[in-house]
């Protein structure tokens, strides 16, 4: 889990929040996050992590 998070982290474009990048993980049903995954080359990322919830998130960014 942690080395797909830090997997994502590298790919994203900076001006991405880590909101952005937690939702292309747990897999986010929206166009947007969607749309962030494939054009950051990240659909392979995409709802990889389903079950993880947001704080635990947080605490693999410290």
């Amino acid at each position: 889990m942690q080395h797909i998070i830090k997997t994502a982290l590298q790919q994203t474009f900076n001006y991405k929040t880590n909101k952005s990048i937690y939702n292309i993980l747990v897999g986010k049903k929206s166009h947007q996050t969607f749309f962030d995954a494939c054009s950051q080359q990240q659909l392979s990322l995409y709802h990889s992590l389903p079950l993880l919830k947001y704080p635990s998130f947080e605490l693999f960014l410290e």
